[in-house]
């Protein structure tokens, strides 16, 4: 059974990555994103979806082994059959949760061939993401998290 939220494509917007150059492993990293959504003006069933990822160290004096920020673009079609009430919560959650997959696995395989190593961004929830106040269909809403994690 396909899911209501169906990717039709993503692209990196930016990729920023950068290393210790001490080759410190030990530090914790601090992740933060930034998410934004809109319904595409052409065709009520087509979103886009913009998440922006952080990551540094949580503690400035314990540098981490690797800091950065990437922004990655979605675009998404909701099944016109799903209830209109529940489609902005869908592709909130479910668009930014395909999109940070995205981000972790570029991430990964960017690290595997760097110098501290593979490096992977913890798994984030997104369904704690709380939407902001409405605003209308056109604009995008920013919504910021962040979570520290340990690296391996």
């Amino acid at each position: 059974m396909l899911s209501p939220l169906q990717l039709k494509g993503h692209r990196f917007t930016s990729i920023e990555l950068h290393s210790h150059p001490k080759g410190l492993s030990q530090g914790t990293v601090e992740v933060s994103t930034q998410l934004g959504w809109a319904r595409l003006a052409e065709s009520p069933n087509d979103w886009r979806v913009t998440l922006r990822v952080s990551f540094g160290p949580a503690d400035p004096k314990t540098p981490a082994p690797y800091h950065g920020t990437t922004e990655i673009v979605g675009l998404f079609t909701v099944d016109p059959a799903w209830p209109a009430a529940k489609t902005e919560e869908l592709v909130r959650v479910n668009g930014a949760s395909l999109l940070y997959g995205a981000v972790r696995e570029t991430l990964l395989t960017l690290t595997t061939r760097a110098t501290h190593g593979e490096f992977l961004l913890p798994t984030l929830n997104f369904i704690d993401t709380k939407a902001p106040a409405p605003r209308p269909a056109k604009s995008t809403r920013p919504t910021t998290r962040k979570q520290p994690q340990a690296v391996r």
